[in-house]
């Protein structure tokens, strides 16, 4: 599914940057879709981590309570996880590929 996903938001911002006269925009496409994807995918599959929350526990191992707050921000950590994954592989080459080859 998230390749399928990934296929179509690419294929989506390619026909929307189409008539895009910077070069450097057309590169950096697979990026902003497969971020994107990567919010999309984890809002899905954590929703109910993000709208309910987790479990806390203390320093004994005690559960203390149910967080929404910590689990929204662990899956906006998760997701920000994700595309800093993505970004050198996704990024870096197109930079220097307009930067030197243009």
């Amino acid at each position: 599914m998230s390749g399928m996903l990934q296929f179509t938001l690419t294929h989506h911002l390619c026909t929307i940057i189409k008539n895009c006269r910077a070069p450097l925009a057309r590169r950096l496409v697979p990026f902003g879709a497969v971020a994107a994807a990567d919010v999309l995918n984890l809002g899905i599959t954590r929703r109910d981590e993000f709208l309910e929350g987790i479990k806390v526990f203390d320093s004994h191992g005690d559960e203390v309570g149910q967080s929404r707050l910590a689990g929204a921000r662990g899956v906006s950590a998760c997701i920000a996880g994700r595309i800093a994954a993505a970004a050198p592989i996704l990024v870096i080459p197109p930079l220097v590929m307009h930067r030197y080859i243009l």
